[in-house]
């Protein structure tokens, strides 16, 4: 996901993106910005579904049974499975 979401601009040779300085160019080549952008957002996306049909969203068979084996693990004490919800 990070090499799709980043921006390789050869330093020195190609203009900064933003008129940023090269120590800065050099850490949005590395990709990570654009991983945890990619991961806020595709982690934030359920939720907003979740939150504006929750209906629609819980009557999903598959959520259904995510929420079933999550609340079961929780009931058993092994772990906060329900901190995944």
């Amino acid at each position: 996901i990070a090499r799709v979401t980043t921006i390789n601009v050869d330093i020195g040779n190609e203009p900064n993106i933003f008129g940023v300085s090269d120590p800065i160019q050099r850490m949005f080549n590395l990709g990570f910005m654009g991983a945890i952008t990619t991961t806020i957002l595709g982690s934030i996306a359920w939720q907003l579904v979740a939150g504006s049909f929750p209906i629609a969203f819980l009557s999903n068979p598959i959520v259904y049974i995510f929420l079933q084996a999550a609340l079961f693990l929780e009931a058993t004490g092994i772990c906060s499975a329900a901190w995944f919800l």
